[in-house]
């Protein structure tokens, strides 16, 4: 009797060791299929609106950094927007001179007054090591439109490029930029003109559907 209890009790360790047997693995890997099938589209969906988000994020704290710039140095400073490369850089309003916003990112961004200026002098600006540096969008996110309230009428950028300056006395040009996913959603950046506030806000579908 005590040979066959221990033999029972051999047989249950032995196959407690043994793991799980192929065909309970099948059934935990076609369970594991089925679940990933169905939260895919929600992972997806919530990687595409993060990306989205960490965009606007990134526009905003840029022109945050431009309105304290501007302040510091007391000059204006401004953020171009090229829509169709969906890619923004900071840059110094003086460079609006060259006549053309394609020219001002890089060294351009310090203005045509910078050809005459220091080593030195370029260093000691606030903004430098930022100015000009090409700043993209997360992938899939694009620069739907820019609206600037300039000269008390709206300028809308939507096919090339668009700017948003930052004044000395802390003030910005009232401006709005939207910026969309492959998901058809959106948000929109808001530069108010005083106060410092630059606020980032979904929009609906329906307003989603008219960018």
């Amino acid at each position: 009797m005590k040979a066959k209890n221990g033999m029972s009790r051999k047989r249950c360790i032995t196959r407690l060791e043994s793991g799980f047997t192929l065909v309970e693995m099948l059934v935990v890997l076609t369970i594991m299929s089925i679940v990933l099938a169905i939260a895919a589209p929600s992972f997806k969906s919530f990687s595409e609106k993060r990306k989205l988000d960490s965009s606007g994020e990134a526009v905003r704290s840029l022109g945050l950094f431009a309105r304290s710039a501007a302040i510091a140095d007391k000059e204006p400073y401004m953020i171009v927007f090229d829509l169709t490369q969906h890619s923004f850089w900071l840059a110094k309003a003086s460079a609006l001179e060259y006549g053309d916003l394609s020219q001002t990112f890089d060294i351009g961004a310090y203005g045509p007054e910078a050809q005459e200026m220091q080593p030195e002098q370029l260093l000691a600006m606030r903004a430098s090591g930022i100015l000009g540096e090409t700043k993209e969008t997360e992938a899939n996110v694009q620069i739907s439109r820019v609206d600037v309230e300039r000269e008390g009428a709206i300028v809308s950028g939507a096919l090339d490029y668009e700017y948003v300056q930052f004044n000395a006395d802390g003030t910005a040009e009232p401006a709005s930029i939207y910026l969309t996913n492959s998901q058809n959603e959106a948000i929109v950046v808001d530069v108010w003109l005083r106060a410092s506030r630059i606020d980032v806000r979904d929009l609906s579908e329906s307003e989603a559907a008219e960018l």
